[in-house]
């Protein structure tokens, strides 16, 4: 099916201000940039009422908008980058759940699905460094480790395992980036049509989807698809910052005792703080790991309502 088919489709239930999550159009016109071949690998985990929960293999990026009704629209979007570590995409609470609650809230959402990396290692992939092995333990062969970082890794090693994930990640990151910034073009080229204001389009990213938005905007020389403003829910440590001088307000998220990803986020904070953009940062002192849409009777259970507290305060 065309393009200009499938915009025609989602138009007609754009109407009534609610759009089927499995409405999605393609993030690209013609052959996406960068993909070898036309080899699709992507399949889904479903939840027993049908819903599409967890998404892998993805080659072929696409992006899917819950728009409000008009009258309610505030004119301020949100494009949502999903976690996985880049193995696979939490599509439900990371993505159609989140994008749902912006949108009965007046905000636009665009739920993104990037490409992954297959899970195949490269061939230049380097060992990882291990724990020293405590007395009385026999040192370990290296293994090659994927997924966060793993307890008991010293100081100096945190450093070089970031160093070798970054050089592993990095051809498919640089796709992501891609998609991340075309996600930008493809809203603000359908902003008047949606009631979009083009001046309040933003980044959402969870996790290894955080780090996507972060890196997009690192890495990003071109004014036309900076974001308006970047929220990062605990985005994963970044090792070298390197802040543009036009670069986007800030939100941040985590929990205190998400391991490296804590220290990370506060990093990231103060590096904006440091060059003089407005950030602000929520570190929850209870609940572990990441906390997605799920109701967990924590104090990061309200981080929606304060993410858009935020927003109306800062012009969004």
């Amino acid at each position: 099916m065309r393009k200009g088919l499938l915009l025609t489709l989602l138009l007609l239930g754009f109407g009534s201000g609610r759009i089927c999550a499995q409405s999605q159009v393609p993030l690209y016109d013609g052959p996406v940039p960068g993909n070898k071949g036309n080899v699709n690998l992507e399949s889904a985990m479903t939840s027993p009422q049908g819903d599409t929960v967890i998404l892998r293999g993805v080659s072929v990026p696409t992006i899917t908008a819950y728009l409000p009704p008009k009258e309610k629209a505030t004119g301020a979007a949100v494009i949502i980058l999903p976690g996985g570590g880049l193995q696979l995409l939490s599509w439900a609470s990371e993505g159609g759940v989140v994008a749902e609650w912006f949108r009965d809230h007046g905000v636009a959402a665009f739920v993104l699905k990037y490409r992954l990396h297959d899970g195949s290692p490269a061939p230049e992939q380097q060992q990882r460094p291990q724990p020293r092995p405590q007395a009385g333990q026999s040192q370990q062969a290296p293994r090659t480790v994927t997924g966060p970082i793993p307890a008991g890794l010293e100081v100096y090693q945190v450093e070089e395992y970031l160093q070798s994930l970054q050089a592993e990640h990095a051809p498919i990151m640089a796709l992501e980036q891609l998609d991340a910034e075309q996600a930008i073009r493809y809203v603000k080229s359908h902003a008047a049509q949606w009631n979009i204001n083009p001046a309040k389009i933003g980044y959402l990213g969870f996790s290894a989807g955080g780090c996507i938005a972060i890196y997009a905007v690192m890495r990003n020389a071109d004014p036309s698809v900076m974001p308006a403003y970047l929220a990062t829910m605990y985005g994963p440590p970044v090792t070298v910052m390197s802040v543009p001088e036009h670069a986007p307000k800030l939100f941040v998220a985590t929990r205190a005792d998400h391991q490296n990803v804590a220290p990370g986020c506060l990093s990231l904070y103060l590096e904006w703080q440091k060059h003089g953009i407005p950030a602000e940062i929520h570190i929850y002192g209870n609940g572990k790991g990441g906390f997605g849409s799920a109701v967990n009777n924590t104090t990061s259970d309200d981080w929606k309502e304060s993410l858009l507290h935020w927003m109306k305060v800062e012009g969004f």
